[in-house]
């Protein structure tokens, strides 16, 4: 039901700031016909990501990104083809088709600057609607919408920070440290995804656990990039692919 689904959002701060976990529940209770929290989730998805529409179509497309992956992994490369071309009929326009093709070519490098791009492109649009609204909501005087909105951008940060890690000392270094969490992760996730997880109320916390890890990881794992060694751009995505799984599998 919705006020099923609403409850484990408002419960789990990782679905409460995610736009593409919004955007579902808001056209859940569309196609249901409880109308009225529609526009507020809307509000809430659009305000931290601008460009939803794109990022619903990449949403949808990253699941063949991801099968494409792993059958190259298998060695399986005519399957990871056809992966590809149906990502090219059905995804030609989005940003996941482009990455996926970059890596089927074994442009790693270009993988890096394309991921920084979209970082960046995101973090400034949300900024900018972020900003607009609040100077909307100042010029109409509506000190309730000014407060819904300072209240969402001060969650999305707080989330935010929960995925930057204390790299410290670690064997290996700062790569060692974000192998260590990237496996810690894996470990949360498998379990989580195991059989019966979800029967004895355990399969939303472990993927809490297991999406904060992975986080922490992939964070690490950019900062090392972007810092110019380009020996961890494999790692780097893979354990992208693993946190997107962990968020994935919250939704409700």
């Amino acid at each position: 039901t919705f006020s099923e689904k609403w409850s484990k959002v408002r419960a789990n701060p990782i679905l409460l700031n995610d736009p593409i976990t919004l955007y579902e529940v808001a056209r859940y209770s569309y196609e249901v016909g409880i109308d009225a929290p529609v526009t507020e989730l809307l509000e809430r998805a659009l305000l931290l990501d601008p460009k939803l529409p794109e990022s619903v179509q990449n949403d949808r497309a990253t699941e063949y990104y991801q099968k494409m992956v792993r059958s190259l992994k298998a060695q399986r490369k005519n399957t990871a083809a056809g992966h590809l071309r149906y990502l090219r009929e059905h995804f030609r326009d989005t940003y996941v088709f482009k990455e996926a093709e970059a890596y089927y070519q074994g442009e790693n490098a270009q993988i890096v600057k394309m991921q920084k791009q979209q970082r960046l492109d995101k973090k400034r649009a949300k900024e900018q609607a972020i900003n607009a609204a609040k100077a909307a909501a100042k010029k109409k005087n509506d000190a309730k919408k000014l407060a819904e909105i300072e209240e969402i951008e001060k969650a999305d940060q707080k989330e935010e920070r929960k995925y930057v890690a204390d790299k410290g000392p670690a064997a290996g270094g700062n790569e060692g440290k974000a192998d260590a969490l990237h496996a810690e992760g894996m470990e949360y996730l498998e379990q989580a995804l195991a059989d019966g997880a979800d029967r004895a109320g355990k399969k939303d916390a472990l993927l809490k656990k297991a999406f904060q890890k992975l986080m922490m990881a992939k964070n690490i794992y950019i900062e090392i990039v972007e810092g110019g060694d380009d020996s961890v751009t494999q790692k780097m995505i893979d354990c992208g692919q693993d946190a997107y799984t962990a968020k994935k599998s919250m939704r409700p």
